[in-house]
């Protein structure tokens, strides 16, 4: 690294360089889980290239009125949606990642990373169930005031019997 340039440099497991890329001042660098994306924290911005042809397939500017980049981070770790910056002047920044479609949706990578579908499936099977227990506890407490009411019925009755025998 210079004062103005970086120079990114991937080597293959024989050691040989197979690629050589120069960029503006880069004060860090992470890969992707995959390691398909290398993303840079440059002064004003964060940029993914591809490591294959070092193409840019991403880059998240820093509002203008924020310090130079300090640090970054991207993450969480179980799915990268969200690219966190931190600035000299204390600052913190946050970036919504695309998903592998290019769309930007926070729900949706929230519900990715939570696996919210399959578990909005057991929150509905749950709630159908409960709605089903519910409804024949209800039947059940009818058929029982049913027949308490009966028992009721023939107990005044019976004693309605008894009272008419002693007049």
């Amino acid at each position: 690294t210079t004062n103005d340039t970086s120079v990114v440099q991937v080597y293959n497991l024989m050691g040989t360089c197979i690629r050589h890329h120069e960029m503006e001042l880069c004060t860090a660098l992470q890969l992707s889980r995959d390691g398909s994306l290398l993303t840079a924290s440059l002064p004003q911005c964060l940029r993914s290239y591809r490591v294959d042809d070092f193409s840019v397939a991403g880059e998240f500017a820093h509002p203008k009125e924020h310090a130079m980049v300090s640090c970054s981070d991207i993450g969480p770790h179980e799915a990268d949606m969200l690219a966190v910056t931190g600035h000299a002047d204390g600052s913190l920044v946050w970036h919504v990642l695309p998903d592998a479609d290019g769309h930007l949706s926070v729900l949706g990578s929230v519900g990715r990373f939570l696996n919210l579908n399959s578990k909005l499936k057991v929150v509905k099977g749950t709630v159908q169930q409960a709605q089903k227990l519910a409804i024949s506890t209800i039947d059940n407490a009818h058929a029982v005031s049913n027949t308490a009411k009966d028992i009721a019925d023939e107990a005044k009755s019976m004693m309605q019997t008894i009272f008419g025998l002693f007049k």
